[in-house]
């Protein structure tokens, strides 16, 4: 799964090869690699980018629509499509990091995304000790 990684592919201005760019949420830097480097990783972690891209029709997963959580109204909304979040999916997926690098509010953000895949159950945490 790709987590707290997004990617680009797009064509070399001398338009001989495949370019992947690959970028971590919060972090202003990003990566660039010639696809073949990276083509298994990334049809591996990012189907649905791969598929548009090189117009294969193989089945994508669905994933849920931002929209579909309560907390998140339309400017929100248009925040995470900015930073390459496009699904309640991908925003359960973030690390404290990232959630940190975009803002204080999407930690709990965060937790609304697992409470909704959970089928509306908080998350129940097992704290394992020495007896």
């Amino acid at each position: 799964m790709a987590g707290n990684r997004r990617i680009n592919i797009f064509r070399d201005p001398t338009n001989k090869f495949d370019l992947v760019e690959i970028k971590l949420i919060g972090d202003p830097n990003s990566v660039i690699y010639k696809m073949k480097e990276k083509e298994a990783e990334i049809k591996d972690e990012f189907p649905n980018e791969y598929n548009a891209y090189y117009k294969n029709k193989a089945t994508v997963k669905k994933e849920t629509p931002l929209s579909k959580l309560k907390s998140i109204n339309r400017n929100k909304k248009k925040f995470f499509e900015m930073e390459g979040i496009t699904s309640i999916e991908q925003l359960s997926q973030l690390s404290d990091g990232a959630c940190h690098g975009l803002g204080k509010d999407v930690l709990d953000h965060r937790k609304e995304a697992k409470r909704f895949l959970n089928g509306g159950k908080e998350e129940i945490q097992q704290i394992v000790g020495k007896e």
